[in-house]
């Protein structure tokens, strides 16, 4: 199994769709809601996220976000009320971030979905915990994320997924020894030490951790450390920019048969076209079912078709060939969002948002998971806000992600004592 990786355009271009974009420069519209028809107020709907950076790029998840509300508008908007997207680049700068929280505040957003930063959640998700207003899907992955009253995740995030991983692919594959290579920093500490648990209570020896700093220009020095110990498996907590560093290294190294455990999130069905045959038996596993796996989820297909829509409109990131899990995730929170303010009587605001959302049951999730109860407590005793542990696992076969079981798995065993 021969591992070859690319790195992917991280571009952001404007939709040209009935959603107007606002924040840090993130595009202007090409139509109006009232070419839909569309009266009243917008209701604003933020995400923050980082572009263009060596550690972390999410343009496909942003344009996911811009193409739902595309096509909630199309569709008579939120009780005929628009929604209009605030988007902010936190450029995996803290200053930059707590602009971006700032600028959902100002601008009054009545919820933001799918944030995500590396290392500078805890400025965001403070201002926004201070002024009311919740995070729907936001990527969480620090200890403050999982107790938050305003942060509903959509599950326990890569710590999580890292962890249910380890577990399935000794119960899988039977790997006995692991190597776990992460970005050197202090954001991703979490999910190291759930993937450590996750080897513990599966019975599988962690022979090596290697940290890798972001801008490292050569990885041969850190494929030499990883496989020093011949493991079986390799975790590699990267963000898809570094794993198209490290997996060229490793195959040089003579690493091509080791199982390469992957982030869904960071692993496109365009990248793997690219691929070829080189990323053949590669494990992957998320909240969410792949997008191959349209027959089985008629979620994907009204997925599919929104972000066709908005790509044939001018968006080029949001090629439904090329989109992640992390951009699923952000099209699915703005639904969720939609839902929510459309079912609440009377006003629409940050505050009825997210009063709503620690009350409703059973949300509407486009039967993509479990139907969603976003202020019930999870099992996980440490982490109450993450009400979602089941994943689905697929593997890489023919260049393409394929889910072999419809059935999710429950990860809660991969973090006994977490």
């Amino acid at each position: 199994m021969s591992h070859k990786w690319i790195k992917i355009s991280s571009t952001v271009l404007a939709v040209a769709t009935a959603v107007f974009v606002s924040g840090c420069g993130s595009g202007e519209p090409a139509s109006r809601a009232a070419d839909h028809g569309l009266s009243g107020d917008p209701i604003k709907i933020g995400t923050i996220n980082p572009l263009g950076t060596t550690a972390q790029n999410s343009p496909d998840a942003v344009a996911a976000i811009r193409a739902a509300a595309a096509g909630i508008n199309a569709s008579g908007g939120v009780n005929g009320r628009p929604i209009e997207i605030v988007a902010c680049n936190e450029g995996y700068d803290p200053n930059k971030a707590t602009a971006c929280a700032r600028e959902m505040v100002s601008e009054n957003v009545v919820a933001t979905v799918r944030d995500f930063s590396i290392n500078n959640t805890s400025p965001i998700n403070n201002m926004l915990a201070s002024a009311g207003i919740a995070q729907v899907f936001s990527s969480v992955s620090q200890p403050p994320d999982y107790r938050a009253p305003n942060v509903f995740p959509l599950d326990g995030g890569s710590p999580f997924q890292w962890a249910g991983l380890v577990h399935r692919a000794q119960e899988t594959h039977g790997i006995k020894k692991l190597a776990v290579a992460y970005l050197d920093g202090p954001g991703t500490r979490l999910r190291v030490d759930a993937t450590l648990k996750a080897a513990e209570n599966a019975g599988v020896q962690v022979v090596t951790q290697v940290p890798v700093p972001a801008d490292a220009a050569d990885y041969a020095p850190y494929v030499a450390s990883v496989m020093k110990d011949k493991p079986d498996a390799i975790v590699m907590i990267f963000s898809e920019p570094m794993y198209a560093q490290m997996i060229p290294a490793l195959d040089a190294a003579g690493g091509s048969e080791i199982l390469l455990l992957g982030n869904q999130a960071a692993v496109t069905p365009h990248l793997l076209k690219l691929l070829g045959n080189s990323a053949e038996g590669m494990m992957l596993g998320g909240p969410l079912p792949p997008l191959t796996a349209t027959d089985k989820f008629p979620g994907l297909a009204k997925f599919k078709a929104d972000m066709a829509t908005a790509f044939q409109a001018g968006d080029k990131d949001a090629d439904p060939e090329s989109t992640s899990g992390a951009a699923l995730a952000g099209w699915l929170g703005v639904q969720a969002v939609a839902q929510i303010a459309a079912n609440l009587q009377g006003e629409i605001s940050r505050k009825t948002v997210l009063d709503a959302l620690n009350s409703t049951s059973g949300v509407d999730v486009q039967g993509l998971l479990p139907a969603w109860s976003p202020g019930q407590s999870g099992p996980i005793e440490s982490y109450p806000r993450v009400a979602n542990t089941s994943m689905f696992f697929w593997e890489v076969k023919d260049d393409a992600q394929l889910l072999t079981d419809t059935n999710t798995y429950d990860i809660t065993p991969a973090l006994k004592g977490f």
